[in-house]
């Protein structure tokens, strides 16, 4: 099992490491904060930011994972809110639940007025999806910090900036050190299967309104390939597709999204083209899980999404116990004890019941 660089969240152990990095936070808040985002922009504040509006969508689930709480956020993505609302996060913390979203439009496009009345110390937003979503922001005088999508050491950096914002950086060094060491197991274990024996994998990040895939500059490339599969799209990031080209494609594994909540392995199984890809008819069509955030996009639940996605692809060769993993992660990411009835749900034990690796269990 994979530990964690802090000491055990549990008893007076839990109590003396909560306090120590209390006094750690309070002593952090008469000096100035200087950090670098990822468009290399310096972002200096006058102390760790209390109120933080988090506009792109992973960022808002990693905010409460560094916290351990959802205090310090003031406003996130609608569709940060639907993931709360549909997984565990609603039930861990509740407040959560009531985080507003009206600081937010189409296309991560700011609501500066809104932002404005609730006076935050800082604002994430995208750094990759032009100006015309960040020159509103600083050019109403918000500190605006800068993120970049789509590899891990994106993702590393996403840690770090919270970590140095909020006055986190001891945590957030134990996350990450937790992430480095999953990431290196999947990556040793994987690297005695021949690239014949890597499944040809597809994901759906939209099925039901447009058929839309992750291509190989897409950090659901990055994970496949990392669990021990070969991504069968070729060029790009994401792109639509209609189903003849899937079905030339061929895929033998077949990963769905957590955007459209409805959507099940049995929209392949039964679907009138698709059912006669080797992914439906081995019954190799998986609905990806959704714990404390959804697993297919980064955030903090990606090393036990690498070792979910091991065990799928490799069942042979990884032998993760998963539900000792999860129970592990969620102590250290949410101080919660996680239930075998909450693994179930964070899994999607029940409309993954017809595919192979969940007969009457979870893999």
């Amino acid at each position: 099992m994979f530990h964690f660089g802090a000491p055990a969240t549990s008893g007076v152990g839990r109590f003396l490491w909560g306090a120590w990095l209390s006094m750690l936070a309070l002593s952090a808040q008469a000096e100035p904060v200087v950090f670098t985002d990822q468009q290399q922009r310096e972002i200096v504040l006058e102390h760790p930011a209390q109120k933080v509006v988090m506009i792109p969508i992973p960022g808002a689930g990693m905010a409460i994972s560094v916290d351990r709480n959802a205090q310090r956020l003031t406003a996130i993505h609608p569709s940060a809110k639907a993931a709360i609302e549909e997984s565990l996060m609603g039930k861990m913390f509740p407040k959560s639940l009531a985080l507003p979203t009206d600081a937010v439009g189409q296309g991560f496009m700011p609501n500066v007025e809104t932002i404005l009345q609730q006076q935050p110390d800082l604002v994430f937003q995208w750094g990759s999806m032009g100006e015309d979503v960040v020159a509103p922001l600083e050019n109403s005088g918000l500190n605006v910090a800068l993120m970049n999508y789509g590899k891990e050491d994106d993702v590393i950096r996403w840690f770090e900036m919270m970590g140095e914002a909020f006055g986190q950086q001891e945590r957030v060094t134990s996350l990450l050190k937790w992430r480095a060491d999953v990431r290196q197991d999947v990556s040793a274990k994987m690297a005695s299967v021949p690239s014949k024996s890597k499944p040809r994998t597809l994901y759906f990040l939209r099925f039901q309104s447009q058929k839309r895939v992750a291509g190989p500059a897409s950090y659901n490339d990055f994970s496949i390939g990392l669990a021990g599969g070969q991504n069968v799209v070729t060029g790009g990031n994401f792109k639509e597709v209609n189903v003849e080209q899937v079905l030339v494609w061929d895929p033998e594994v077949i990963l769905l999204n957590n955007f459209e909540s409805d959507l099940t392995p049995q929209d392949i199984y039964q679907h009138p083209i698709l059912s006669a890809t080797s992914a439906a008819i081995h019954k190799r069509v998986y609905k990806m899980p959704m714990g404390g955030a959804r697993w297919d996009p980064p955030g903090q639940e990606s090393p036990l999404m690498w070792m979910w996605l091991a065990n799928i692809l490799q069942p042979d060769v990884a032998d993760y116990d998963l539900r000792a993993e999860m129970k592990q992660a969620y102590r250290r990411l949410y101080d919660y004890e996680l239930t075998d009835a909450d693994i179930v749900d964070i899994l999607h034990a029940d409309v993954n019941a017809g595919s192979v690796g969940y007969e009457g269990s979870t893999p």
